[in-house]
C-alpha cells in the first residue's frame, strides 16, 4: 500500500436522505477521491481523522493512517 499526504478535504451530509460524502484532495493531485463510507460511525471516524495533522490516505484502498503521535494528540 502506497501512502499519499491528504492536503484538504470536503464533507457533505443530506440529513432528509442521510446521505453522506467524504472527498479529499492528495499532495500532486487536483482530482478529489472520494473516501468509501457506508455507515454514520465511519463517516464520524473519518471526520475525526482528517481533523489531526498529518493524516494519509493509500489511494488504492481508501484506506486511511495517522503518523505515530503521543497519547492524547
Amino acid at each position: 500500500m502506497a501512502y499519499v499526504p491528504v492536503v484538504s478535504y470536503d464533507a457533505g451530509w443530506n440529513p432528509k436522505n442521510n446521505t453522506y460524502e467524504i472527498r479529499v484532495l492528495i499532495a500532486g493531485n487536483t482530482k478529489a477521491i472520494v473516501v468509501p463510507v457506508n455507515t454514520e460511525s465511519e463517516y464520524s471516524a473519518v471526520l475525526t481523522m482528517l481533523g489531526k495533522a498529518g493524516v494519509q490516505i493509500d489511494i488504492a484502498t481508501g484506506a486511511l493512517k495517522l503518523p505515530p503521535r503521543p497519547v492524547g494528540t
